[in-house]
C-alpha cells in the first residue's frame, strides 16, 4: 500500500504565504534542496497545488537534472 504524505511550509500561526501573498519567507538554499531531492527522491509520485504546480513548471526547464538522474 503507498502511503500519502503532507509536505507544506508554514508560518507559525498558520498562514503559508505572507501578506502579499508570495513565499519568499521560504529560505531556498542548497541545505534545502539536497533535504528535498531526498525526502521527494524516495516517493513513489508528487502531487502539487496549481499554484505551486505553475511555479515549478515555469523554472523546471531551466534546472540542470543532478548527475544521478540523467
Amino acid at each position: 500500500m503507498t502511503k500519502l504524505v503532507s509536505h507544506m511550509f508554514t508560518w507559525l500561526d498558520g498562514f503559508i504565504s505572507d501578506s502579499g501573498g508570495g513565499l519568499d519567507w521560504v529560505p531556498i538554499d542548497d541545505e534545502l534542496m539536497r533535504f528535498g531531492n531526498e525526502y521527494f527522491g524516495e516517493a513513489e509520485g508528487v502531487v502539487f497545488g496549481r499554484l505551486v504546480y505553475e511555479g515549478f513548471a515555469r523554472v523546471c526547464p531551466t534546472i540542470p537534472s543532478p548527475p544521478e538522474m540523467e
